[in-house]
């Protein structure tokens, strides 16, 4: 944890109805889901008193691709669990004891896992791991380079409110970590971002706001944030408020063909970020052509679309 970036994750297994988790991901993506096959796996860990798996690394390894894990156990259990989990790993992958722990996974990442890194830890970083209730937690401790890239995305977000744009830029590189738990499936959970000061945490909290209210009206209540001390805040107690709006499921978004520009570009903007069938991300240009969008948002159409035309 001495990285400029830094993550601990972990899942309380004892606490995941697999078989709602696999219903609840069938609503996302109505392909089998192979969570319901670890059950046997998840309840011997169970049986031999294993509690939570762990992640943790840097944003290098918290990308899509390989990763390893971390299992806490009694030492007079852990050959026993490490044939276990034996069975999750490929021919690519390893198991192996390291003291009161199993590590599993990547076997370049699991070598780097039982390297120990010393220097005194982050206090404050360590609060925020200690301050997470949920079951289920994520917290990255990021910090300003690490926030550069999403600074650079501020001038398509923010349109031309260049005095939005700006105060955004000076409060992301104010962060100092995110941390995001709750339960599985999503019933209740909690953001929390934290920040340098009182003053930064309340300014982003009405900024972000301020923008979502902007952007979809109405619709904005169930994700308003709160400041409390230098965190922002938003919490939900309930799978009903966080099925208010399914990102990947967007039932409430409605096209007029006739104009479909502007039901899905707010004049405001400059444009947005798409993704296609193909998995392919693009920017839609605000000056983008009716018919070329229209095309693009419709099925069985036979048009050629000219995708260099999108960000035009």
């Amino acid at each position: 944890m001495n990285n400029a970036t830094a993550i601990v994750a972990w899942a309380d297994i004892s606490k995941i109805d697999l078989a709602a988790l696999s219903e609840f991901g069938m609503k996302l993506n109505p392909i089998e889901s192979p969570v319901k096959k670890l059950e046997p796996v998840r309840d011997a860990l169970i049986q031999l008193g294993v509690k939570r798996i762990y992640f943790v690394g840097d944003l290098s390894v918290f990308m899509p691709g390989p990763m390893a894990f971390i299992v806490p156990v009694s030492a007079d259990k852990a050959g026993t669990v490490r044939l276990v989990l034996g069975t999750l790993v490929g021919t690519e992958g390893t198991v192996l004891v390291d003291g009161d722990a199993v590590l599993y996974g990547d076997k370049a990442l699991v070598e780097k896992l039982q390297t120990k890194l010393d220097g005194p830890p982050d206090a404050s970083f360590l609060k925020t791991i200690n301050g997470l209730s949920h079951s289920h937690s994520l917290a990255i401790r990021t910090s300003a380079s690490a926030m550069q890239p999403l600074v650079a995305t501020l001038p398509e977000m923010f349109g031309d409110n260049a005095d939005a744009e700006k105060r955004a830029g000076e409060l992301l590189l104010k962060i100092r970590s995110v941390a995001v738990s709750g339960e599985l499936p999503p019933a209740k959970a909690k953001l929390q971002i934290e920040l340098e000061s009182m003053d930064s945490a309340i300014q982003l909290a009405a900024l972000l706001n301020e923008e979502t209210t902007r952007r979809i009206g109405n619709l904005a209540s169930p994700l308003q944030l709160t400041s409390e001390a230098v965190n922002v805040v938003h919490s939900t107690d309930s799978a009903e408020q966080l099925d208010a709006v399914i990102w990947t499921k967007p039932e409430d978004v409605e096209i007029a063909l006739d104009n479909p520009l502007a039901s899905i570009i707010n004049e405001t903007l400059a444009g947005i970020h798409a993704c296609l069938a193909d998995g392919a991300a693009r920017y839609f240009s605000k000056f983008i052509d009716a018919d070329i969008l229209r095309a693009v948002l419709t099925i069985d159409g036979g048009e050629i679309i000219d995708f260099d035309k999108l960000n035009q």
